[in-house]
């Protein structure tokens, strides 16, 4: 034995001769000490005893990044008219570089690391609207949304994490309701083609997350946007389809490919989640949205036959409270079907 391979040992005990945790886990990984298959093997086996830790750690980093944030986006706001031109335009740039620099310091693979990245994205939105008022572009609020997406594009790539994927998709959100709100033309304020588009780009976010953890491109694969995702897409689906049905009826190209498009991601969903994900939440929120639905139509109906006061509220109470009843029945029955199958 040569005399470094004793002190090769010594330097690595202290890496690895540690209490168990999640954080520690990740550390490992994240220093290339082991696999990615071992860091979720290892995490299973763990139990959910010690992940308390690890969300609570989570979750005060997200509340204190938002919360630093929001107090320098009050700041500017409160003393814009006693600010300089310098310290208007300079300060949201210098808390872009720094932001950004840093994380590249601390390192993307840390969570860190991750909160300055997307704070380094949000402040590009900070400067972009420090910059129209102050030169008065007179650029719509659309086009504000469109740079800032496209500025942080290059990062939101290369970082490929989820949180920055999720600003990125939010803003392109906003942007469309934005540009249907200030610059669309008819026939286009007239239609939902605008709510059909933002439901599909929220369908291929969600279909990009499967491949983008299958395909390892995400760092870390998580779960958690697809929390986010099924509710905004169903949200962007069911809203103006409930307009549709109490005020209108299904009447229209537009208002049919929503609808279909609708029962398309009904169906692919109730496939995805009961089978191949197997995620509670989402097949609830799918059940839901059919209620939901539903409902609009039984008012619609109520509508018809010219129903009043209480005998419409006795008809619609009656029918909704079925329906629910009928929803937890199938939840807990597909629950069941879960862990028998576990």
């Amino acid at each position: 034995m040569s005399d470094t391979e004793p002190a090769a040992t010594g330097a690595s005990e202290p890496r690895l001769d540690r209490e168990a945790s999640i954080g520690a886990l990740r550390e490992l990984f994240h220093d290339g000490l082991i696999s990615r298959d071992a860091l979720e093997a290892a995490g299973a086996r763990m139990g959910a005893s010690l992940r308390w830790r690890f969300w609570i750690d989570r979750v005060l980093l997200v509340l204190g990044t938002a919360l630093v944030l929001a107090g320098l986006i009050s700041f500017l706001a409160l003393h814009w008219h006693d600010l300089g031109r310098t310290i208007k335009l300079g300060g949201p740039a210098v808390l872009v570089v720094a932001a950004v620099l840093t994380a590249l310091w601390v390192g993307l693979d840390r969570p860190v690391g991750r909160a300055l990245l997307f704070a380094g994205s949000v402040f590009v939105g900070l400067f972009l609207g420090a910059f129209g008022q102050v030169y008065q572009t007179g650029a719509d609020a659309w086009e504000l949304f469109r740079a800032w997406w496209l500025l942080i594009t290059f990062w939101v790539v290369a970082s490929r994490h989820h949180e920055q994927w999720l600003l990125w998709i939010a803003l392109v959100d906003v942007m469309i309701a934005m540009w249907y709100e200030q610059a669309a033309r008819p026939p286009w304020i007239y239609t939902v083609w605008p709510w059909v588009v933002t439901a599909l780009l929220q369908v291929a976010a969600l279909v990009g997350l499967h491949f983008g953890n299958a395909k390892r491109y995400f760092v870390i694969p998580h779960v958690w946007p697809r929390w986010l995702l099924v509710p905004a897409t169903l949200f962007l689906f069911v809203g103006p389809l409930s307009v549709q049905v109490v005020d209108k009826g299904l009447v229209g190209v537009d208002v049919w490919v929503l609808f279909l498009a609708y029962i398309g991601f009904l169906v692919a969903g109730f496939w995805y989640f009961r089978f191949h994900a197997r995620d509670l939440f989402s097949l609830t929120c799918l059940g839901f949205s059919v209620v939901w639905l539903a409902t609009c139509f039984v008012f619609r109906v109520a509508r018809v036959f010219e129903l009043r006061d209480v005998s419409m509220l006795l008809f619609v109470g009656l029918i909704v409270a079925a329906m629910l009843t009928g929803l937890v029945a199938w939840v807990r029955r597909i629950q069941k079907q879960m862990g028998n199958e576990a």
